[in-house]
């Protein structure tokens, strides 16, 4: 699968990238394979990679660590588990906007949560 990237939070910088994946189809065969996920073309992701080039599944914890990034009723990028429930708000966040939905967790809030626990070394 081949991804146009916005945004490296770890890593070499990149516009592109390709990622291997178990499962697939070829003409009217199609063989999914539990945990490994499933993408369209549109889908906006945040996902955590491992940088290992040749992998069953290269997003580390499998399912657990992609994020779908859509937009709410206010028009922000929000952040939604795979199966589209809204990514609770973890603690040690600093306060939301007062107009952010509660629970909700935003694309922005969670970019300030990577970069924070990169600074403190956590990978």
């Amino acid at each position: 699968v081949v991804f146009a990237v916005e945004r490296v939070y770890k890593g070499p910088p990149m516009i592109q990238t390709s990622l291997d994946f178990l499962g697939g189809t070829i003409g009217e065969i199609t063989m999914k394979v539990e945990g490994v996920p499933t993408f369209h073309r549109g889908d906006r992701d945040v996902l955590f990679v491992r940088a290992t080039t040749r992998a069953v599944n290269s997003i580390v914890g499998g399912e657990s660590g992609r994020f779908r990034v859509v937009r709410d009723e206010h028009g922000r990028d929000a952040i939604r588990t795979l199966n589209t429930a809204q990514l609770p708000r973890i603690l040690g966040f600093r306060q939301p906007p007062a107009t952010a939905p509660a629970g909700a967790m935003s694309l922005q809030e969670l970019e300030v949560s990577i970069a924070q626990a990169l600074k403190r070394g956590k990978p």
